[in-house]
């Protein structure tokens, strides 16, 4: 079966979970033998990849020239690949990939996230080729209160044209439903997995002679609460005053998350580390003795994954997609500041505690892969496929 994959990010090219879960279905897919041409606005020249031809609609960049940690972006709309020119940009794309698609011959048509509906609308019209969407978000998720029309009117006419919809989690599926009017027998949930093969630095373990660290990976934006973050570790230092709060991650909320952690007066304990490259963010993962989310709104969660595969116990909210996945998880409302405090004390105060749930959570999280995810998509590749010929 062949592909026309379309995406706005893949490794090293990222700024989020969206690149990191697309390039962990590549890999599956791959070993189930699956063709995929995945089409992205800015392509690595001299990067090879096993998994999928790689072709830069809008620009192709030598690999020598980069940097070793690209800047996310500063918003939902700004920065590297989230420009300010973001809807200019996905009108561009969208006209290249309309142009691929006549050039090859494909089954299927896959496109993820809000940016490339546009280009899967005009492809399948183009050829008659079924089209799949994959909802990692929704508008009404990162820009919350303040939706973009412009960004919901695509996502609607991508919902809308598209013969099947992939949500990563029940959640999400709800909130399709709820914002779009979208029928949910249209829609199938899969979730997101791991990547088995990524090499994992060793844990350290407890050592009296270095602070335990409690860690925070996320988009420094309103929909992953940092705030909430900053407010509960205000009332962990009430308690244990040498514990240090990790914040990774980048954001138009930085500066003022910066100033906040000033005026709570816990700024020698918080350290804000930025955007990380995947190499020093597994370093940092080999430091937490808990990793804490705190989204307001959150599809899925794959940081909670990635920390759970490194026996780092984790704090998620109690809407976030990916507790529908594991059940070893520690959950809160993002807002109840006191039940996130205690949570995070009970686990750095009592590390065989501590140790049991990490173990028992690495082994419930080492049987959601992406092995498990490809396998369901080419069901529905396959469904889809079959009706094309009816």
């Amino acid at each position: 079966m062949r592909v026309l994959m379309l995406g706005w990010e893949l490794p090293p090219l990222i700024s989020g979970g969206l690149g990191t879960a697309c390039y962990g279905l590549l890999k599956a897919l791959r070993r189930e033998e699956i063709d995929v041409t995945f089409v992205v606005p800015r392509a690595v020249q001299g990067l090879g990849y096993d998994s999928a031809n790689i072709v830069g609609a809008l620009e192709t960049i030598q690999a020598s020239k980069m940097v070793s940690s690209l800047l996310p972006y500063a918003s939902s709309y700004g920065g590297n690949l989230y420009s300010e020119n973001i809807l200019e940009e996905a009108a561009r794309f969208a006209e290249v990939a309309g142009r691929i698609v006549q050039e090859q011959a494909f089954d299927i048509i896959h496109a993820h996230d809000w940016t490339t509906y546009r280009a899967g609308v005009l492809a399948r019209e183009a050829v008659g080729k079924p089209l799949v969407v994959h909802v990692h978000s929704i508008e009404h998720d990162r820009a919350l209160g303040s939706p973009n029309p412009q960004v919901c009117a695509l996502e609607r006419e991508g919902l809308l044209a598209t013969d099947r919809i992939i949500a990563v989690s029940r959640y999400t599926r709800q909130r399709i439903a709820e914002n779009y009017r979208i029928d949910p027998t249209k829609m199938e949930v899969i979730h997101n997995g791991i990547d088995e093969d990524a090499y994992l630095s060793t844990r350290l373990g407890p050592s009296e002679h270095r602070p335990k660290i409690i860690l925070f990976v996320g988009r420094l934006t309103a929909q992953k609460g940092p705030q909430y973050f900053l407010l509960a570790a205000k009332r962990v230092l009430e308690s244990d005053p040498d514990l240090r709060f990790f914040i990774v991650g980048d954001g138009d909320m930085r500066s003022h998350l910066e100033k906040m952690a000033e005026e709570l007066g816990i700024a020698d304990n918080v350290r804000f580390l930025g955007f990380l490259s995947q190499f020093d963010l597994n370093r940092v993962y080999t430091l937490a003795s808990v990793c804490v989310m705190t989204s307001v709104s959150e599809p899925f969660g794959l940081v909670a994954l990635e920390a759970m595969r490194r026996r780092i116990p984790v704090i998620v909210p109690r809407q976030a997609g990916v507790t529908e996945a594991v059940r070893h998880c520690l959950r809160v409302d993002y807002w109840d500041i006191d039940d996130i405090a205690a949570k995070i004390l009970a686990v750095v105060s009592n590390d065989s505690l501590a140790e049991e749930f990490a173990r028992k959570a690495t082994q419930e999280v080492s049987k959601l892969t992406w092995k498990q995810a490809a396998k369901k998509l080419i069901h529905v590749y396959d469904g889809l496929s079959d009706q094309n010929q009816c």
